[in-house]
Order: C-alpha cells, then structure tokens, then sequence
C-alpha cells in the first residue's frame, strides 16, 4: 500500500493493482492459499477505494479499468494458488529431509 502510494504521481492512476499482488505472493509463501486470496480481495477493495476515480468510492472503474481490476484478480488468485502449492510442496519437502 505504501509503495502503491509513494508511486501515485508516476502512475497518474494507472496500475491499481498490481503492487498487491506482491503481497499475495507473500502471504500465500508465509500463511498459506486462503489468507492469499482474502489479500487478493482486500487489495482489489483497497486499490479500487484508494486510487480509482472517483477515489474514496467502490464504484467500478470506467473504460477499461474494470478490466485491469478484473485481470488483477484473476491472476491473483492464480498467484495465490501457485504460491500456496509450492509452500505445501517446500513444507513436504523439509519434512521428508528430517526423516
């Protein structure tokens, strides 16, 4: 949220979403699939609320900025799921070295 933040005049309103996939990726690597996907869906929440026009609403973004909201959440589910897969695996796996 803070990076997102601090780049916002870069950004011009662009690219909503896509630093939270970053946090997905790292909760779904330290926590697991399902607090992954809440992270997904906070960070479509937030990033709608905190940087779509009008800011500080959940409306919908126009043109093509349901799209972009669309993709993000589509691809952070898959991040989510990816992610949590190689936890699971990488936890298997240290089990099986110690024994």
């Amino acid at each position: 949220l803070v990076m997102r933040w601090a780049f916002d005049p870069i950004m011009q309103g662009r690219g909503s979403y896509g630093f939270f996939l970053i946090a997905t990726a790292f909760v779904a690597w330290r926590c697991g699939t399902a607090p992954a996907l809440l992270t997904t869906i906070g960070g479509a929440i937030l990033g709608t609320w905190l940087f779509e026009d009008p800011r500080g609403t959940l409306t919908l973004p126009l043109g093509g900025g349901h799209i972009a909201l669309i993709v993000s959440i589509a691809i952070g589910i898959a991040t989510a799921v990816f992610c949590g897969s190689l936890r699971r695996t990488a936890m298997e796996n240290a089990r099986l070295y110690r024994h």
